[in-house]
């Protein structure tokens, strides 16, 4: 079903090289979100990819798979604003987890930066997710 969601997206999207959500069609993967450090992608199998700016000159070769989960979680879930699709992609709630208390269930926290309003940030306690295992 995602693979036909993504074909859709792109036959729909074409490639407009100023922007970098284009990448999407050499990576075949929906484009997630951007901020001013890097953007993410991720393919109907799951795989999250980050193109960093910080390591490129817009190279290509320089995006790689998203090490962490918090971030691979939080960029899927922003994905979803767009593809709400992508929220198969991350785990089923155990019936047994409770809200993460730190973020209080909604997988992010606010974070301000001098003056600029509070933008969520991704919750690192429950690795975006909103909940944690109960604790024993």
């Amino acid at each position: 079903r995602l693979a036909d969601s993504l074909h859709v997206y792109l036959q729909n999207n074409p490639p407009d090289p100023t922007r970098w959500d284009s990448y999407a069609h050499q990576l075949e993967a929906f484009p997630l979100g951007a901020d001013i450090y890097a953007a993410w992608f991720v393919r109907p199998s799951g795989e999250v990819l980050v193109w960093s700016f910080l390591d490129s000159d817009d190279d290509y070769d320089h995006i790689r798979p998203e090490p962490h989960a918090w971030m691979r979680h939080f960029a899927i879930r922003e994905g979803t604003k767009h593809f709400p699709d992508l929220i198969e992609l991350l785990p089923t709630r155990p019936f047994e987890s409770v809200d993460c208390p730190t973020c209080q269930g909604v997988g992010f926290t606010l974070r301000t930066h001098k003056n600029d309003p509070p933008s969520p940030w991704p919750c690192r306690l429950c690795d975006s997710l909103g909940w944690v295992e109960p604790a024993s």
